[in-house]
């Protein structure tokens, strides 16, 4: 039984300023919270006992974008600030007589702030070609699986990492 749950919700203002600026403003925000209880089989079938982890994860994202129309030029850039936290994790271990294993834990709470940005150029070409390339940087939290609950799909061991961090990304692309 892995019960879990995410909650979220983004609120973005784009404000009528002129000029060919195209300015959005907003927030968004992402709770996952998840509880996991597992019974444990040895090889032959017969119980080997009881899992239980879980934790939350929760970000709260700021950010500002704009795109400038200049003709058939169209540049846009933007930046964006993430408060995330990592938070009440735990994994707990027990043998088939309910004595807690080595190797259970509660974790400490981790939490900070990531930057981000993004930024690109679109030329309309003709009326059916457009040029275009950006730029940018990202982030993920990572989830409470990866984090909390380690599992096997025989013959392959996936361990959980209460350590990891964020995954950051940098990218660019280029289209026509």
């Amino acid at each position: 039984d892995t019960p879990s749950s995410g909650i979220g919700g983004k609120l973005e203002v784009r404000p009528p300023v002129g000029g060919g600026f195209v300015p959005r403003l907003g927030v968004d925000y992402r709770k996952s919270q998840g509880d996991l209880h597992e019974i444990r089989y040895q090889p032959s079938g017969a119980e080997n006992g009881m899992r239980y982890a879980g934790g939350e994860n929760t970000d709260l994202g700021f950010y500002a974008e704009n795109d400038w129309l200049l003709g058939p030029l169209t540049l846009t850039g933007g930046v964006r600030a993430d408060r995330w936290t990592i938070r009440d994790g735990y994994h707990r271990n027990l043998n088939a007589s309910g004595v807690e294993l080595p190797g259970s834990a509660e974790y400490a709470n981790r939490s900070g702030w990531d930057t981000s940005y993004r930024g690109g150029a679109m030329v309309q070409v003709t009326p059916e070609v457009r040029v275009r390339a950006a730029a940018y940087s990202g982030l993920r939290l990572p989830t409470l699986n990866e984090l909390y609950r380690p599992f096997v799909v025989f013959p392959i061991t996936t361990n959980a990492n209460a350590e990891l961090e964020n995954e950051r990304l940098e990218g660019y692309e280029a289209g026509l």
